[in-house]
């Protein structure tokens, strides 16, 4: 099968064998059973989805779907979870924040993967289910490494990425391609029956990532531009990027592609972007050098038109030049240090009871300061997990049942106290019904 891993995907073609083996392997590891209810979170469009539709089918387990409402209440997943019996999760660590950690009654396990995860986060679920952090790039089938977390391993921050499953082998190596000792960091090349064919149509990318495997005979390697060091344990930690890839709420974005697309919007000469901000409030930010007049707004909707929104910056700042280090390449940790916010900064103050209870919502959620009532939420650095976030608030304070529909109808807090005055309060709980599917 074919499975894109940006929003431009690349086509990767994985084997079903490599499928098989995979699924194999995890349905054994997890101890699936026919007495399972695994829930299918992921969408199709990303290779997690083929684990949790498989593990179930292949172990005679049940599968459980879900439609995009429930994804984007937390409540309602919460409950949804209870009333189904589901026993196994597979998700990214910025939804399971989301979701009240407590002991599920029927819940075994929980495995997290897509980007880090970070102890406090494993430490809280593995008090009540057995937890696990899976890793891997879809070009090695779905997760080639998991790591299986107790609460007393001592660890600092971070998860280890874990050991490879079954029929799969992991290296360390320098520049040279040579394998590094325990302790120091290189880049993670994966090899086994995993390994996919490469990409659809693109043989000299293929070529490029895909390599002849130097210590076993007749195999490929697949370098992954991840920088990772081996654990005494025996256990992979990963420590960064060799490109400007990044993990941003789970999906995998090419920072790169991104600013090729930037500087073909109207007035954009160069542009850079970054990754800024902390786990939920984590946001791109693009540095722009414009050419002529620079209308913002206008180059938001090109890009919108362009890209998928969760590759859109929620920021975009006009400098006159991009800072460069002594060899003359763009300073990215000078671009880092400049001070912005996606937080307007045209700045109305609330006016009544509830703009003002609103706009204590969105400031601590945003972590900012302040926060003008006609700040758009999702031009200010809100996405839709964190939106999950602001409507339970909104629903604990206000005493409502609003789904995230309404923070899409009316984005700001000037409209979104309006709507909460004028109908919810007049009338119970505002029609829930023809909800309208918006992508995480």
């Amino acid at each position: 099968y074919t499975s894109g891993s940006t929003g431009n995907p690349k086509g990767v073609m994985v084997e079903h064998g490599s499928v098989v083996n995979y699924i194999s392997f995890q349905s054994r590891y997890l101890g699936i059973t026919t007495e399972d209810n695994v829930i299918q979170l992921s969408g199709l469009a990303f290779d997690a989805s083929v684990e949790q539709i498989f593990v179930a089918l292949l172990s005679g387990a049940c599968l459980t779907m879900i439609n995009k409402e429930l994804l984007l209440s937390a409540e309602l997943l919460e409950a949804f979870i209870d009333e189904q019996q589901i026993t196994y999760i597979h998700t990214v660590p910025s939804l399971l924040k989301l979701i009240t950690v407590k002991k599920y009654p029927y819940l075994k396990r929980v495995v997290c993967g897509g980007e880090a995860c970070e102890k406090h986060l494993a430490d809280s679920w593995a008090a009540y289910h057995d937890f696990y952090h899976a890793y891997g790039p879809t070009e090695t089938t779905v997760a080639p490494v998991i790591y299986a977390y107790t609460r007393s391993t001592r660890i600092q921050k971070h998860l280890p990425i874990g050991r490879p499953v079954a029929n799969m082998r992991v290296y360390v190596l320098d520049e040279s391609q040579q394998l590094l000792p325990i302790g120091i960091s290189g880049e993670l090349y994966i090899g086994g029956v995993g390994v996919s064919r490469g990409y659809l149509g693109k043989e000299a990318l293929t070529a490029e990532r895909f390599i002849a495997e130097p210590f076993v005979e007749g195999g490929r390697l697949y370098r992954t531009g991840d920088w990772c060091k081996w654990q005494a344990d025996g256990n992979l930690v990963y420590t960064g990027r060799r490109d400007n890839q990044v993990k941003l709420r789970g999906q995998r974005i090419e920072l790169e592609e991104i600013e090729r697309v930037l500087e073909q919007a109207p007035g954009v000469g160069q542009a850079v972007v970054l990754v800024k901000g902390e786990e939920l409030n984590r946001y791109l930010s693009a540095y722009i050098v414009s050419e002529g007049d620079f209308d913002k707004h206008a180059v938001q909707a090109y890009l919108r038109t362009q890209l998928p929104d969760y590759m859109v910056p929620a920021v975009l700042t006009a400098l006159e030049q991009l800072p460069l280090t002594p060899n003359g390449k763009t300073d990215r940790k000078t671009l880092a240090l400049i001070d912005t916010s996606p937080v307007s900064s045209h700045y109305k103050p609330p006016g009544s009871d509830t703009e003002q209870q609103l706009a204590e919502i969105w400031q601590r959620l945003l972590k900012t300061e302040r926060i003008s009532i006609t700040s758009n939420f999702f031009e200010s650095g809100g996405h839709s997990l964190m939106g999950m976030k602001v409507l339970a608030d909104i629903n604990k304070v206000f005493h409502t049942e609003l789904s995230i529909k309404v923070l899409f109808q009316f984005p700001t807090i000037e409209k979104l106290a309006e709507y909460i005055d004028t109908i919810c309060i007049d009338t119970d709980v505002a029609d829930q019904t023809n909800f309208e599917v918006f992508e995480l």
